[in-house]
């Protein structure tokens, strides 16, 4: 496909010699016409300056023209196409080359602001000029005066169409830009309403302290992922985790200090934690981690490398309790069991933390099976 800009205006017009000859057809602008008037080339050459003088003489006196126009040195340029445009009139020739020249007085005029009623007055304003010329040189030549005059009024005609078809050409160009810059435009906003909406889901889901999964979005994932559990026959298994002495913290150090304590705990279980598990935040100093596809004997590594990571990244003098539970793959409780299950153990995990502080973990199964005993006693991180 051709650049744009390779093409001539009438091609970007679709005009082809066919549809010119059409043109003309319909116009009666044939042989005869040419012939009319380039048999009075010599006559109007030597009165073209006159003619052109008087032209704009009258134009530059209508304040909106010469607003227009603006300036002498554009007020000249006018003058020399003007005076290019009425030789060309009367050479008798209005092939393909006539019409792209025409076709670029339109462009031109329809660019520096001219709109179509003053561009058509004008034009109208000049074939009264030439007319008039026409008749004082050609009076004494009635038949050849009239056949002149008709032939310049087709040609004109002729004209006229050219102009409005570039200006129309003009205005479609217009809208079409107009209107891939409000469909780029809509697109954009679109993509920015869905990063918004994004971003607000995000926030919705996740807790703003830590930047784990909320409570609302931890019940989400652990119903879906109970679904698929008991769908396929699966083990899922779900940690519940408490922070030992952390009312402490508040007391001693203030909601500010407690609040950096939170943060880190998020950050060390979003360390810990596999990909495809669920880290969250279920509300206060309690955590929660759901693991799908997991039993409770195989939650015990994911448990010790939380307790690592805490015990070397985590905040000094603090320590956790774990309550573990799982349910499936041959029978299963409910997602409020299974809750209720995984906070008990770690309750029994914190009885532990109270006769010997440090990381407790307490594993169980939560669908009518017998719970595992208290695992993992490890001693309270030393202070740095």
């Amino acid at each position: 496909m051709a650049n744009v800009a390779e093409l001539t205006l009438a091609e970007q017009l679709h005009l082809t010699e066919r549809d010119l000859e059409g043109r003309k057809h319909l116009l009666g602008l044939g042989e005869a016409e040419a012939a009319a008037l380039s048999a009075c080339r010599g006559t109007m050459a030597a009165a073209v300056d006159g003619i052109v003088e008087d032209f704009y003489t009258r134009q530059v006196a209508v304040p909106e023209i010469a607003a227009v126009i603006g300036d002498s040195d554009t007020l000249l340029r006018l003058k020399g196409a003007m005076r290019q445009y009425v030789a060309e009139l009367f050479e008798g020739v209005y092939d393909m080359a006539y019409v792209n020249r025409r076709l670029r007085i339109g462009k031109v005029h329809q660019r520096i602001g001219v709109p179509p009623k003053m561009y058509i007055a004008a034009l109208t304003l000049l074939q009264g000029l030439l007319e008039q010329r026409l008749e004082s040189q050609l009076g004494q030549d009635r038949r050849r005066a009239d056949a002149a005059r008709d032939a310049l009024r087709k040609v004109m005609a002729f004209d006229h169409q050219l102009v409005i078809d570039t200006y129309i050409f003009a205005l479609t160009l217009q809208v079409e830009t107009a209107r891939r810059e409000a469909e780029r435009y809509a697109s954009s906003l679109e993509d920015v309403v869905a990063e918004r909406t994004r971003a607000l889901e995000d926030l919705s889901r996740h807790d703003q302290l830590t930047g784990l999964l909320n409570q609302r979005a931890f019940y989400h994932a652990l119903h879906r992922e109970l679904t698929q559990a008991e769908r396929y026959g699966q083990a899922l298994s779900l940690i519940y985790l408490d922070l030992d002495g952390f009312k402490e913290v508040n007391d001693t150090h203030g909601h500010l200090r407690g609040d950096d304590v939170l943060r880190d705990v998020g950050r060390v279980l979003a360390a810990s934690v596999r990909e495809g598990d669920y880290a969250c935040r279920y509300g206060g100093d309690e955590f929660c981690v759901v693991l799908p596809r997991t039993t409770a004997d195989e939650a015990r590594p994911v448990c010790e490398r939380i307790i690592e990571v805490f015990r070397r990244d985590g905040p000094e003098n603090l320590s956790f309790s774990m309550g573990v539970a799982q349910t499936g793959p041959a029978a299963f409780a409910t997602l409020e069991q299974l809750v209720a299950c995984a906070d008990a153990k770690m309750y029994a995990a914190k009885q532990e933390c109270r006769r010997a502080p440090g990381f407790h973990l307490c594993l169980a199964h939560a669908a009518g099976e017998e719970p595992l005993p208290p695992v993992s006693r490890l001693r309270k991180k030393a202070a740095r």
